[in-house]
């Protein structure tokens, strides 16, 4: 559930008071006053509120004693309030933010309909979130209801001045710099919601010296209109749960397209890079290598499958040397494909003479290669299919030199 949209309903009113200059701002009005002082906004609804509770109002709205109250306890007062026409008991009370200090002297000020049950929203929501603003986009001004202590509280400079500070104060990852300033532009946030009610985004800020992913979410307060464009901007922790996300989805990912046993690329990848290609408008150079082991069967057979793997890894170890930038395949147990992607022919021709030589210093050859290099490819299979008709004569060639097959490879 949303904590904020959970504070939003539940309660009638709330506001942010500055105890300093009887400065306002409203998060939900109920009453639609236009006010930006306290004082002056308890005249102009004081008729709302039943006679007998009024000087019991005007106490509240005094700076003096509400001070004098919140630095030892919250103030807490019950009182008859006008709702949809009927007067009806009114549960208030002020909350004072973690980050309450001489600098920062904001309290909030909440009314609800009294009720036996009533939470302490407010405090959850001051708990739960890292900072919550609320910015006014007609005219770029913005106020603080919870930052962190590290951060500047100085409200009077325009919300834009604030964020581009926030940001050059290095407080921002910089992989992340670039889209946390696009989001937060005013321009593109008047633009945005234009036709949206919310915004979200994933982000890394610094957090006790360390860089933690946080979700950055803005709404339309219940105050929104179309010549004052007031949203409110919330920013939570999910540091710990987004980084478990993160690394399940790279495991799924590795499981998905990657081979278990050689880490190399697996047929999911293959087929996702052939498929990608062939859409692609502007084509390049294509080199294919294609590689079958020799001998992987009567190594399994004779000295079994332990051996037949360590052969296996023995190979790929050789393939990434060589090809090791390049997208490396294992498309089944014994064949492998290397795509050399935007290569010329002569890089190309020069990686897998190399290899192939190599693979020849072996007093039994690891593997036959066939392989296979076009301008501008249409398709990355029909050079596989290519390649591979190569390798399958060389492997005849190997079967004349090897017929019997006497003895398991060795090294030189």
């Amino acid at each position: 559930m949303n904590i904020y949209q959970a504070l939003l309903d539940n309660y009638l009113e709330i506001y942010q008071v500055n105890l300093k200059t009887g400065n306002i701002n409203f998060i939900k009005n109920m009453y639609h006053g236009t006010s930006d002082n306290i004082s002056n906004y308890c005249e102009e609804i004081l008729n709302n509120i039943y006679e007998e509770d009024r000087n019991k109002y005007i106490k509240l709205v005094d700076l003096n004693y509400v001070s004098r109250k919140i630095a030892k306890d919250k103030i807490i007062r019950r009182l008859r309030m006008k709702v949809n026409g009927l007067y009806k008991w009114i549960y208030f009370e002020t909350i004072k933010p973690t980050d309450f200090d001489k600098n920062n002297p904001n309290i909030l000020y909440t009314f609800k309909l009294d009720d036996k049950n009533i939470g302490d929203i407010t405090k959850i929501l001051l708990e739960s979130y890292v900072k919550v603003l609320k910015i006014n986009l007609s005219n770029d001004s913005f106020s603080i209801i919870k930052i962190l202590d590290d951060e500047s509280s100085d409200s009077s400079i325009n919300f834009s001045t604030w964020i581009n500070n926030f940001v050059a104060e290095g407080n921002i990852f910089k992989q992340d710099e670039e889209k946390f300033m696009k989001a937060l532009n005013v321009q593109m946030l008047k633009k945005y919601f234009k036709t949206n009610k919310k915004l979200e985004l994933k982000y890394r800020r610094k957090i006790a010296d360390e860089f933690k992913y946080v979700c950055l979410e803005i709404s339309k307060s219940t105050d929104y209109t179309k010549d004052n464009k007031n949203l409110l901007l919330k920013v939570t922790n999910i540091h710990e749960t987004y980084s478990l996300e993160l690394e399940r989805k790279r495991i799924l990912e590795e499981q998905a397209y990657y081979d278990k046993s050689t880490g190399l690329l697996n047929m999911n990848s293959y087929i996702n890079f052939c498929e990608e290609y062939v859409l692609r408008k502007d084509k390049n150079n294509v080199a294919v290598l294609f590689a079958d082991l020799n001998g992987l069967k009567r190594i399994n057979d004779i000295k079994g499958h332990e051996e037949g793997d360590k052969y296996i890894c023995k190979f790929t170890k050789i393939l990434k040397d060589f090809f090791g930038k390049y997208l490396c395949y294992r498309r089944s147990g014994d064949e492998f494909i290397v795509i050399m992607d935007k290569e010329n022919e002569e890089q190309a021709l020069k990686h897998i003479k190399a290899f192939k030589n190599y693979l020849k210093s072996f007093a039994y050859p690891l593997a036959s290669v066939g392989y296979c290099w076009r301008e501008n490819p249409i398709s990355i299979q029909n050079l596989i299919n290519e390649a591979e008709k190569y390798m399958y004569k060389e492997k005849l060639l190997h079967y004349k030199q090897y017929p019997k097959f006497i003895r398991t490879p060795e090294e030189k």
